[in-house]
């Protein structure tokens, strides 16, 4: 596998952020540990992940955002409409 990808800045992190294809759907289940590990595979190929949110899960994506950051330990750098763009830990 490669390594994963590095971005001088914030804004250059969102930007590939937003160009991601292949989302990670939030689903009715919420933020469960196959959600949580499913990322932490993703951050083996790349430093950000673009992650997808509707219904319900949608309609609060500030407390779904903070509990994104405490169960992964990553950095939500983009949040809008039901789009999260979620940095890796520990960069």
């Amino acid at each position: 596998s490669s390594a994963p990808l590095y971005f001088p800045s914030v804004e250059e992190a969102v930007k590939a952020g937003h160009a991601i294809k292949n989302v990670i759907k939030v689903g009715r289940r919420g933020i469960c540990n196959d959600l949580v590990q499913h990322i932490r595979k993703r951050w083996n190929t790349s430093t950000v992940v673009k992650l997808r949110c509707s219904g319900k899960r949608a309609n609060d994506m500030k407390v779904l955002a903070s509990e994104l950051e405490e169960q992964t330990g990553g950095t939500v750098l983009f949040r809008s409409g039901g789009t999260i763009i979620l940095h890796a830990p520990g960069i």
